[in-house]
């Protein structure tokens, strides 16, 4: 969908593909095809045995400029919509003003693909960028970190790059709000089988992933995670040799 709607220009680099393979689990609700299980497991961290089950907690770490928020911000919502037209979608980021630039471009993608890509359309009355509608029900809400989640819960929750700047990173004050603000609004609203997706360029060990990580380590939820530094590291989940770029075709 990402390749036909931008006319070819969206181009499906090896560290994309493998979050979309996830991000297809995360919207039907079904585990990964059985051929595949075995390898992302070793990618994600999780025991093979949990690769039986649906992707549900997803971390997703990329340097800047590495095409997540195009992928899971954009492109993402619309396709689930157009897939799902009557469940619910939250997408939230730093501030009200970025979750709404996506929130926006996913709902001019469904205007204009969605009744030849999809069969399904828009609500024309319910179309703000704060909030839209489909017309067999489902609906994105966009708001900021720490801002108001109101109204209906969500079948799939995304929380992209929560931080705005490193100073923000920095302050334990920010970093304390951000997961308060997380553990009660954001998984308030989660539905029974809904899935949550958080993705960012970490600036500090102990921010929103962070936390998730050590929750998960004490027994918490289970989360999948996707760690892709610019530059390989040892047993790099795509196969790179140590120092080999991410992508190549546009950071050296």
């Amino acid at each position: 969908f990402a390749s036909y709607a931008s006319r070819g220009r969206w181009k499906l680099a090896p560290h994309l593909s493998l979050i979309d393979t996830l991000l297809l689990s995360v919207a039907t609700g079904k585990p990964l095809p059985r051929h595949l299980r075995a390898a992302m497991a070793k990618v994600t961290g999780l025991r093979l045995e949990e690769m039986d089950r649906p992707i549900d907690r997803l971390l997703v770490e990329l340097p800047p400029r590495h095409g997540k928020s195009q992928l899971i911000s954009r492109y993402f919502p619309a396709w689930f919509l157009g897939m799902y037209p009557d469940r619910d979608f939250i997408l939230t980021s730093a501030t009200d003003d970025l979750a709404q630039v996506c929130s926006q471009e996913a709902r001019d993608l469904l205007v204009e693909y969605g009744p030849a890509v999809f069969g399904r359309m828009v609500r024309p009355d319910v179309r703000a960028t704060h909030h839209w509608q489909m017309e067999a029900g489902g609906s994105v809400q966009a708001a900021g970190v720490n801002g108001d989640i109101i109204g209906r819960g969500a079948r799939c929750l995304i929380v992209d790059d929560f931080v705005r700047n490193a100073q923000d990173a920095l302050s334990e004050t920010v970093r304390e709000g951000q997961d308060r603000w997380f553990m009660s609004t954001v998984k308030s609203r989660l539905a029974p089988a809904g899935a949550v997706v958080i993705m960012a360029t970490r600036w500090h060990r102990k921010d929103l992933i962070g936390k998730r990580l050590a929750e998960m380590s004490q027994g918490g939820d289970r989360w999948a995670r996707v760690r892709l530094p610019a530059l390989a590291e040892e047993d790099d989940p795509l196969g790179r040799k140590p120092g080999e770029p991410l992508w190549p075709a546009m950071f050296s």
